[in-house]
């Protein structure tokens, strides 16, 4: 069953293209530094442009990790859309992914050589196989869109299976160029997916990618899921609604640096 009607589907559709249109902006005008600031731009862009007409809360979080923590499932931010009046939900995760001069490096004393977003990719493959929706999120460094490599004016966006699909089963000892990003985004595209954020978060909203979670049921799952450095959660508002969601991910995020900033109709 599709989360929310129609025209806020659309709506929710528009203002994710928008920040990250402005978040792969300002990536290429070099005022935004690497993978976690585009993250906190672009939930905090989403938080700040959210229609006051809808009936919605919005919540982001965001802390910071060690460095294995962060590592735990290769993921930059957890997304969490729920409509309360149906009572079903979604889980996104992705991995922004920045390039000045290579997309991917070998990990250090890596022996045989191991590419580092190989094992990030290896990594997803658990909240895959339960039912989220994972994709990788690419933030070119070239400011014209007219000679961007990818999705051009914005960042390409390119699921964990189509990734994986493309590339084969990670792990690999060479490094991702923009010659894999291109086939992955082509790969994409015909099978009549988008490779823009706002288009992969519509289909999620429609059910077409993505397990379905009750609310409950994505309690239990923020309570066994490692810690993750940024979220947003936004929810339709229903009388029937209680604070529990939110207070599950304050929980969460109860263990890093909290900045928390929150919104409601």
């Amino acid at each position: 069953m599709p989360l929310f009607d129609n025209e806020t589907r659309l709506i929710l559709e528009m203002l994710f293209d928008d920040a990250d249109k402005k978040t792969q902006t300002l990536y290429s005008q070099k005022l935004l530094a690497d993978e976690n600031s585009c993250t906190v731009n672009l939930t905090s862009l989403i938080h700040q442009n959210f229609p006051k007409s809808l009936p919605f809360h919005i919540n982001t979080y965001s802390q910071k990790l060690t460095k294995s923590a962060e590592e735990a499932w290769g993921v930059d931010a957890i997304i969490i859309l729920i409509d309360h009046e149906i009572d079903v939900g979604k889980i996104i995760l992705f991995e922004a992914k920045t390039k000045r001069h290579n997309w991917d490096y070998i990990k250090p004393n890596s022996n045989p050589p191991v590419s580092h977003f190989s094992t990030q990719l290896k990594r997803q493959k658990v909240p895959q196989s339960k039912g989220y929706v994972v994709w990788e999120q690419f933030y070119s460094g070239i400011s014209k869109a007219s000679s961007h490599p990818l999705n051009g004016g914005a960042s390409s966006c390119v699921l964990h299976e189509i990734a994986l699909h493309v590339k084969g089963d990670p792990t690999y000892a060479s490094i991702w160029n923009d010659s894999d990003i291109k086939s992955c985004c082509t790969y994409q595209i015909s099978k009549n997916y988008p490779i823009s954020m706002g288009g992969l978060v519509l289909l999620a909203c429609e059910c077409q990618i993505g397990t379905p979670f009750t609310s409950s049921e994505i309690i239990t799952e923020l309570a066994i899921m490692p810690h993750i450095e940024n979220a947003l959660l936004i929810e339709r508002s229903s009388p029937e609604m209680n604070n529990d969601l939110s207070e599950a991910l304050s929980k969460k995020f109860g263990n890093g640096d909290v900045y928390k900033r929150k919104f409601k109709n």
